[in-house]
């Protein structure tokens, strides 16, 4: 087996770190970590959670973030 498929056989037994799954739902891995990540997340339910629950995070950040803008702005 080639050295490429052992690293890509082995990178997707591992569960990435808090900022490589970051990194990968922002998009700035590149091609072929990205898609190494990807297939890890449809294989792995304990990431797959990790990475729905960092996606709701910042969607709830971003909501509150938007909402205190918009009452700072109303009382400026």
């Amino acid at each position: 087996m080639n050295t490429r498929k052992l690293f890509e056989r082995q990178a997707m037994r591992e569960h990435p770190t808090e900022g490589a799954l970051q990194a990968l739902l922002d998009g700035e891995l590149p091609t072929t970590r990205a898609i190494i990540g990807k297939s890890h997340l449809l294989s792995c339910a304990v990431c797959r959670a990790r990475a729905e629950a960092s996606g709701e995070t910042t969607r709830r950040g971003k909501s509150l973030v938007r909402t205190c803008t918009q009452e700072v702005d109303r009382a400026s």
